[in-house]
């Protein structure tokens, strides 16, 4: 099995079930008169009084929906807080709304080319505001709907071969500058073509459902499950070292079995995996990928066996019971 990696896209932002908005405005009666009439509409709105504690609120990892700032403030103006937030990767593509005091077709031109997707003259009129917010939010949300339909298996639910290469590419970037360990599991469905010749594609379609739901079952929150082709599912355990590792790796496998083929009498599901554990989170995804590939093969024809992982700088090898 070939595997081409190198995808990598920026995060999603993390959202309440209701549209957040960061208002950042020196004029506390301004201010004021904002904040109510968005209120009104529904949203929840955060305050800042400055682009320096808007930028500490974003960096905090409090992150709006949409981004309204005066253009004219001090120490930080709202051009270059637009520029931070730019260059922070989870919040660069929030929309930015600029409220200012002027109206030359230079100042708007600057702003746009900042990155403000609008531009509203004070004195504001509450109802063109409101009208304006609901137009970014709307396309804010198409946006975030294109962007996980294009991360996720529709079939499953789980991350999809895009959005699980660059979630694990996220892993394995930062066990790298934590020096944490890292485990990924290759999971291929064990004679799953005998399935949909036997029992036909839908009872396939649901043996895979419920593949993805018992590896779910058995993880954290904040483990990675993806489906990476037609039967074969990848999984990342941040942190996760031996023996740990082995025995998460036996749960999946009982769980699993626990499933009876759809149509069938007593047929169980059983899947062959590949695992490998890097303690100090150096090998890099390509070579995880292909020690992986090989172990979940082992796995499949010949049951238990032993892999040797080598770090990258070839320092030290290291066996792991598979």
């Amino acid at each position: 099995m070939v595997m081409t990696l190198g995808l990598k896209l920026a995060p999603l932002p993390l959202l309440d079930s209701r549209s957040r908005i960061l208002l950042v405005e020196d004029n506390v009666y301004v201010a004021k008169y904002i904040r109510k009439r968005l209120i009104i509409e529904g949203f929840e709105v955060i305050e800042a009084r400055s682009g320096a504690e808007a930028l500490q609120s974003i960096r905090s990892g409090v992150l709006p929906d949409l981004i309204i700032t005066d253009l004219a403030m001090p120490k930080m103006n709202g051009l270059q807080l637009m520029n931070a937030v730019r260059s922070i990767e989870e919040a660069k593509s929030i929309p930015v709304l600029v409220l200012s005091g002027t109206a030359t077709v230079e100042q708007r031109v600057e702003c746009l080319d900042h990155g403000a997707s609008d531009y509203l003259c004070k004195p504001i009129d509450g109802s063109e505001l409101a009208a304006r917010v609901r137009v970014h939010l709307r396309n804010t949300e198409e946006l975030r709907r294109l962007r996980r339909e294009a991360r996720f298996d529709p079939l499953t639910g789980v991350l999809n071969r895009r959005g699980a290469i660059e979630a694990l590419q996220r892993e394995c970037d930062r066990a790298r500058r934590s020096g944490g360990a890292l485990t990924i599991l290759l999971i291929d469905a064990d004679k799953f073509k005998g399935v949909n010749d036997t029992y036909g594609h839908a009872a396939g379609d649901q043996v895979l459902v419920e593949l993805a739901g018992a590896l779910k079952e058995c993880l954290r929150i904040t483990d990675i499950v993806g489906r990476i082709g037609g039967d074969e599912f990848i999984i990342a355990l941040p942190n996760v070292q031996q023996p740990l590792a082995a025995s998460i790796k036996k749960r999946l496998r009982k769980r699993v079995a626990a499933n009876i083929v759809p149509g069938s009498e007593s047929q169980t599901v059983s899947i062959s995996i590949g695992l490998v554990v890097d303690d100090e989170g150096q090998i890099g995804l390509e070579q995880l990928f292909d020690m992986a590939d090989k172990a979940m093969y082992l796995d499949k024809g010949r049951g238990q066996r032993k892999l040797k992982a080598v770090s990258e700088q070839a320092v030290a090898a290291q066996e792991f019971q598979l």
